[in-house]
């Protein structure tokens, strides 16, 4: 339906139009040519929390993240160039405190000379896509600087950043069992409290023994709402937590594919609150990262002791280089394979008479091949380790990275 030229509504009109912007999907606003607010549709009010009196002018930034602001100044500072992109991704807090993210866009309204008269702008929801992105890209990012040989303690602290960002406002850490597997250990986590990490590190692996000690004992997630009032949360630890802005908190253990427990990714909220199915699945993922590189870790450590054996025992290296948790293998100068160790066979399903020479290439997937091989023969002109990724068909016929 056309409005007149004029901007001016038809009786009963407006009323239609109201409903109209108060009932879609999006959050929708309108501002000044200066950014400040003077109309905010029920599904923003709804969602902030805030009226329409406490959201007009430019009381809408409270709604924003703090960090975010400056990203969104910026973005849209150049109020004379309306013509460039007005989309910006920024963090809002949601009536009960928490952040999710939304993308937000706005359209000018020009008067007859061309100058912006009014702005109208709209917010989606992207939090599902956001943390998709999260997750993608801290796992390539983990598994990039694993590869790089970056230490276990550098890998999990840069998950523990990339979560923060997402769950706002709050700080995550990543506890590791050690080797007698009745304690957990700090592995990462820059953000925690070192009030709170010193007094509770080590953490012991028991029922009711904190939350993370739970989680990994129970091998399940544990949730508290509101450290305040939980009943399970030790007494001892209450007004520390509290003091250093631990007000609810969820642990998810770390477990290996047989049910081992590695450690726990644990999330402290400054706010009391339940998590969402968004947090949850979001500490999940971040569990199953934290998971690759502790394992790879574990690998690399187990194959490093392996090498020293080999100097101590020549007669055990066979033993222990069949049971460290990788596939291992030794190639002649010319390409040729000489050994595999039980990994690799079990593995690939080939006996050691199939792979010996040249027979070892049945296993690798035939695009990957040459790359695989041309690096190789590069590592072994320079004289320097090397790394390269190619697919490897197992027993079943499924070829995996």
């Amino acid at each position: 339906m056309a409005s007149p030229a004029d901007g001016s509504t038809r009786p009963g009109q407006a009323l239609d139009y109201r409903l109209l912007v108060d009932t879609i999907p999006p959050l929708a606003w309108s501002s000044s040519p200066d950014g400040s607010v003077h109309f905010v549709n029920q599904r923003w009010r709804e969602f902030t929390g805030l009226s329409l009196e406490e959201s007009c002018g430019w009381g809408w930034k409270t709604a924003l993240h703090p960090d975010d602001l400056p990203t969104l100044a910026e973005k849209w500072e150049a109020l004379g160039d309306a013509n460039a992109d007005q989309a910006c991704e920024v963090r809002l807090r949601r009536s009960d405190g928490a952040f999710r993210w939304f993308s937000f866009r706005r359209e000018p309204l020009r008067d007859e000379s061309g100058s912006v008269t009014r702005w109208y702008g709209t917010g989606i929801d992207i939090d599902h896509a956001k943390q998709r992105e999260t997750l993608h890209a801290a796992e390539k990012r983990t598994l990039e600087m694993v590869a790089d040989g970056a230490s276990l303690r550098e890998v999990l602290d840069q998950l523990c950043n990339s979560i923060e960002v997402q769950v706002a406002p709050s700080v995550t850490t990543v506890l590791v069992m050690d080797a007698d597997r009745k304690q957990l250990w700090q592995g990462g986590g820059q953000r925690v409290p070192h009030e709170w990490i010193s007094t509770i590190i080590p953490v012991p692996v028991a029922f009711q023994a904190g939350l993370c000690g739970t989680a990994a004992f129970l091998k399940a997630r544990v949730i508290v709402p509101d450290v305040a009032t939980e009943s399970n949360w030790p007494d001892q630890y209450r007004d520390l937590a509290l003091r250093n802005g631990i007000r609810a908190a969820w642990s998810e253990p770390i477990l290996t594919k047989e049910k081992e427990v590695l450690g726990t990714f644990a999330l402290y909220s400054h706010q009391s609150r339940v998590p969402t199915d968004e947090d949850l699945a979001l500490i999940e993922g971040a569990g199953h990262i934290a998971r690759i590189a502790i394992e790879r870790q574990r690998s690399q450590a187990a194959l490093q002791r392996a090498y020293q054996e080999i100097k101590q025992s020549e007669g055990r290296l066979r033993k222990i280089i069949d049971t460290i948790p990788t596939l291992a293998w030794c190639r002649l100068p010319d390409g040729t394979g000489e050994f595999w160790n039980r990994r690799w066979h079990d593995y690939t399903g080939l006996s050691p008479e199939a792979v010996h020479g040249w027979g070892w290439r049945d296993a690798i997937h035939p695009e990957d091949l040459k790359e695989i091989t041309d690096k190789w023969s590069g590592f072994l002109a320079s004289g320097q380790p090397g790394e390269v990724e190619g697919r490897l068909r197992r027993f079943d016929g499924v070829y995996r990275w």
